[in-house]
């Protein structure tokens, strides 16, 4: 056994019992995914789970700083994704830090730091975090988020009361110092509100709103920059049969190549469904039934080929006709949705889309319409919805490449760029060819000086795209054009 200091967090599910004695299948299921989300946040923060029970998680950090930041981005994702649940079902955690001395026992920690934290944990509200005094007077001059002084609290089995602070969640913890960060680029500024992450953020994406885009990083303009276009983020699905676990997503330069990349996607169902509509009418048919439903059998085919078609406005009416007549359920439903809200996007009906996305999403989950609102929720600004969207296209499919090249995008836009370059590295594991993951990477090397690295990311991605204007862009930035 050996003794350290460490920054302890502990987390539970506020009313799980309750959850569970509802419905156990459903929770157990959203509760493992969850598990994951919690466990990935940690990781990526520089801290350890060492220990999970039932609902229950506890996790140490190096870090108090890294600790905070954590929770509250944790809790953001988590807020987030009980949006698609009614209140009696959503699925609120409740968390404790404090930074204490600890005893390790072969993985496993133990202690007044441990016991501490939990205690913590019970006096917070669903969703928020609560602190002690330790760890406010740690963090409270390097993160800019709001505390609440809660006062001495006694606490069970915890001899002395312990002095604790609320932590406000609801915004996104970064450093208060402002740094230059490298090659002159300028840090984005703490995400406070969402007003403030459109200012930071969505600098020259007003031009590509037309499209899913992902704008380049805020940066001095120089005369020979003030000609480069925003990237923008376009989605296609390269197999057929692959369209609902996740669709390719590629940095491309202009709004047409949107409208051209949409048109090669499928449908779940590359032909018209094959199950005829009225075999599941109970009633028997009519003869002017049995002519709607075969006139319905020809329409079909062609609603189907217009929902996924480039023609914005087409693509939204063939794929009403298909929602509202088309006899469609289940996964074919949800891809209609999916599909209408793509082309909403397109049109800049961004409350549109995300709504329809959502219905896609609550009528059959899939990794790629997560993937697709959160670019939605990126354009309207809100950087954390869109994070939370992406982690869990992520967390349903582990091999979508596209979701980790947005997630290391909007990493490397905030400024994370550890967690960005970890993102990047799985996006080209698993999308080697993407010209886009490459331009991706390209950057993030330029933001980390590597100057070398960057070239030949941004070489390779040219290598595969030669009309990628922001990696040319970037090549003759870096003087190698």
């Amino acid at each position: 056994m050996r003794r350290k200091i460490a920054a302890i967090l502990a987390a539970d599910i506020a009313g799980y019992s309750r959850l569970v004695a509802e419905d156990e299948e459903e929770t157990l299921r959203r509760l493992a995914v969850y598990r994951g989300v919690f466990e990935d946040f940690v990781s990526r923060a520089g801290g350890r789970v060492f220990n999970t029970a039932g609902d229950g998680f506890l996790a140490e950090f190096p870090s108090a700083v890294d600790a905070v930041r954590c929770a509250i981005d944790a809790q953001e994702s988590l807020r987030t994704r009980n949006l698609a649940y009614p209140p009696s079902r959503q699925m609120a955690f409740r968390m404790g830090l404090t930074i204490g001395d600890v005893v390790d026992r072969d993985g496993d920690l133990l202690g007044d730091g441990v016991n501490i934290a939990a205690r913590l944990q019970t006096l917070a509200e669903p969703g928020r975090i609560c602190i002690s005094k330790s760890v406010y007077d740690a963090v409270a001059n390097k993160l800019s988020v709001h505390f609440t002084d809660l006062g001495a609290q006694q606490v069970k089995n915890i001899p002395n009361p312990v002095h604790v602070f609320g932590v406000a969640t609801g915004e996104v913890a970064q450093p208060k110092p402002a740094k230059k960060t490298p090659l002159g680029k300028s840090n984005i500024r703490p995400l406070t509100a969402a007003a403030a992450i459109a200012g930071a953020l969505l600098v020259g994406a007003a031009a590509a709103m037309l499209t899913k885009s992902i704008v380049e990083p805020a940066k001095k303009t120089t005369a020979e920059e003030a000609t480069k276009p925003a990237a923008v983020v376009a989605s296609q699905s390269d197999d057929a049969t692959n369209a609902r676990s996740g669709s390719q997503i590629e940095l491309t330069k202009a709004p047409a190549a949107e409208t051209a990349a949409a048109a090669s996607v499928t449908p779940a169902t590359a032909s018209p469904p094959t199950t005829d509509i009225a075999a599941n009418n109970p009633k028997p048919a009519t003869a002017n039934q049995s002519d709607d439903v075969a006139s319905m059998g020809r329409l079909r085919p062609r609603w189907w080929s217009e929902c996924k078609g480039g023609d914005r406005a087409a693509a939204i009416s063939a794929c009403r006709r298909l929602i509202d007549n088309g006899g469609i359920e289940g996964t074919d439903l949800a891809l209609a949705y999916e599909k209408l809200a793509y082309a909403q996007r397109q049109g800049g009906q961004l409350d549109d889309a995300i709504a329809s996305f959502t219905t896609s999403i609550s009528t059959a989950e899939s990794a790629s319409a997560y993937n697709e609102r959160g670019t939605a929720y990126f354009l309207k600004g809100q950087v954390n919805d869109a994070m939370a969207d992406y982690d869990r296209a992520i967390a349903l499919d582990g091999t979508n490449g596209n979701a980790f090249n947005n997630r290391a995008w909007v990493n490397y836009k905030l400024g994370r760029i550890k967690e960005a370059k970890a993102d990047a590295d799985r996006a080209q594991s698993l999308s080697p060819a993407k010209a886009d993951v490459y331009d991706t990477r390209g950057h993030i090397f330029e933001a980390l000086g590597d100057r070398a690295a960057a070239i030949k990311s941004f070489e390779k991605a040219l290598a595969l795209d030669s009309t990628l204007q922001s990696s040319e862009a970037a090549l003759k930035r870096l003087g190698a054009r």
